[in-house]
Order: C-alpha cells, then sequence, then structure tokens
C-alpha cells in the first residue's frame, strides 16, 4: 500500500481520538449533569477513545480509499496525485471531526445524562 495511505489511515484514527477527547471535554465542562469525577465519565473517555478511532477512523479512511479509487477509475488508471489524496483527507477529517461532536454530544447528553 502507498505510503500516502498508511499516514492518511494513522491520521484518521488519531484524528478521531483527539476530536473524541476533545468534545467530551467541552460536554462534560458544559452540560449541566456531566461531571468527570462519575462512572459515566469512565464509561465515555477509556473505551470511547478507541471505538471512536475504530468506528470514526476506519469509516473516514475507508471512505477516502473508497474516493480515491472512484478517482482513479476516472482518470484512465493515473494515480491521484498525493497532493489530492492529502487534500482529499484533510477535507473528510472536517467532516469526521463534526461527526464525532454531534455523536459524542449524543452519548453524553441522551445516554449518560439525559433529562
Amino acid at each position: 500500500m502507498n505510503d500516502v495511505f498508511v499516514r492518511q489511515r494513522q491520521a484518521h484514527g488519531a484524528w478521531a481520538t483527539i476530536m473524541w477527547l476533545v468534545s467530551g471535554v467541552f460536554l462534560f465542562a458544559t452540560h449541566g449533569p456531566a461531571s468527570f469525577l462519575s462512572w459515566q465519565a469512565l464509561v465515555y473517555f477509556l473505551p470511547g477513545m478507541y471505538a471512536a478511532a475504530l468506528v470514526f477512523g476506519l469509516l473516514g479512511f475507508s471512505l477516502q480509499i473508497a474516493v480515491m479509487r472512484a478517482l482513479s477509475k476516472l482518470g484512465a488508471g493515473n494515480a491521484p496525485s498525493r497532493t489530492l489524496v492529502q487534500a482529499l483527507g484533510y477535507g473528510l477529517m472536517a467532516i469526521e471531526a463534526l461527526a464525532i461532536y454531534l455523536a459524542a454530544q449524543w452519548i453524553v447528553t441522551r445516554l449518560l445524562f439525559p433529562g
């Protein structure tokens, strides 16, 4: 596999983990009943960051690969440029950040601290 794709896969997983943690800190600090010193925080942060990397990181990377393959077919078999791969990866990471925040918000406000 191309070195660029390996780096992008790692970047998607790391980005998902960072965004999960940042979203969690923000939501736990701003959501009234949420507390950092609770069993809910333990459930959110420990397994959550691994699940986020697995689910969102893998999903983002898989989507990037699918788009790159489609672009290769449209380009008569020419491999997409390194710049295009990276630009697409960053764009997908922005979408991934929004999806992670929305998922984290739902988990904190609806599952861990409902009502």
